[in-house]
């Protein structure tokens, strides 16, 4: 008759690791739920060293600039005094002091973010990623500033524990506008007609010049003036210019330089220059960006300049930034107004 004394004992051992390691899973999907959606399940057991994860986005998802993403991610075995830090790799600090309690993050992507003291557009494009780090130590509350500027907010004795970052790339597009339902401005006297953003300030006035001339015509379209309260907005508009003056149409000024690059706009030629940025160079001052374009019509000089430009406060409000205003919508809906500008 065989015996099988060694079985019992083996096979008790056998069934003991295998209620481990399913209940490590369980564990971890429980503490997890996020996890799911990842292609590979990281294991998690009470043994296993503090780790974080991004779950999404992971790659191949397409956004646009004004968004609002959640992002999500999974932790195993993090401390009560960890926090988590978000970036976004090609990009900016998304924010640096996030509860280690959390496990997503809602984030509308900006038109701008944060490098050392200036503010840089975000520029769509198709291979960005999401960084994630898990830190322990000291942080900074910087949620009264308006903005989590990474380099003020993490503290230099604060320590990585974990990091991970998106599988592969996603995009974010240009935010878009819908003209379809804006005003529409036509004159007869000086033959052109635009349409512009319902709620957007017209001014008509014939004074003014460029050149030391005098204008037949101004037309200013502004951003209301309480655009974005709280914000460092100081002003946005298209301004249309009409002249009589046609010999100095095209030439240069102390702002511009001669205009010898073309643009179409509704079938017509316009000659135009630009400064971007522009920065006037005095604390507190303005700084921003202006566009020109010019063309000759019917004997007159068509000028049409935009102009964007907010308060740099450096040296004068402590903390000393204001949240920067949406300048990738104005600058969409400006450029927008331009390219209905028709001469008739």
């Amino acid at each position: 008759m065989k015996t099988t004394k060694g079985f019992a004992p083996v096979g008790i051992i056998l069934i003991i690791i295998a209620i481990l390691a399913i209940g490590g899973v369980v564990y971890y999907v429980w503490n997890n739920p996020n996890i799911l959606s990842k292609n590979v399940v990281e294991i998690c057991l009470p043994t296993t060293s503090p780790w974080i994860k991004i779950i999404s986005p992971n790659g191949g998802e397409e956004f646009k600039i004004g968004d609002t993403i959640t992002i999500n991610w999974a932790t195993c075995n993090v401390s009560a005094d960890s926090w988590i830090s978000l970036e976004l790799l090609g990009g900016g600090s998304i924010n640096t002091k996030i509860p280690i309690s959390q496990k997503s993050y809602s984030w509308m992507i900006p038109n701008s973010y944060m490098v050392g003291d200036v503010f840089v557009n975000l520029q769509p494009k198709n291979n960005y990623k999401i960084k994630i780090s898990l830190y322990t130590g000291v942080n900074k509350d910087c949620s009264a500033w308006g903005y989590i500027p990474e380099k003020d907010c993490i503290d230099s004795s604060a320590k990585v524990i974990s990091s991970d970052e998106s599988d592969n790339s996603f995009t974010i597009k240009p935010k878009t506008t819908n003209i379809a339902n804006w005003e529409t401005y036509s004159n007869s006297q000086y033959g052109f007609d635009l349409s512009y953003p319902s709620g957007y300030l017209l001014d008509e006035s014939n004074n003014g010049g460029f050149f030391n001339e005098i204008n037949l015509f101004n037309l200013s379209i502004k951003v209301p003036n309480d655009y974005q309260k709280g914000t460092d907005f100081n002003v946005g508009r298209v301004t249309v210019t009409v002249s009589s003056t046609t010999s100095k149409c095209y030439s240069s000024n102390s702002t511009y330089e001669d205009m010898t690059a073309t643009k179409t706009i509704n079938e017509k030629s316009f000659r135009y220059n630009s400064k971007q940025p522009f920065d006037d160079n005095a604390m507190g001052g303005q700084r921003g960006s202006w566009s020109i374009f010019s063309t000759i019509e019917n004997g007159r000089c068509y000028r049409i300049e935009k102009r964007i430009g907010y308060r740099d406060l450096r040296g004068l409000k402590d903390p000393p930034y204001l949240p920067h205003f949406d300048e990738q919508k104005v600058n969409l809906d400006l450029d927008n107004i331009i390219s209905t500008f028709l001469i008739k």
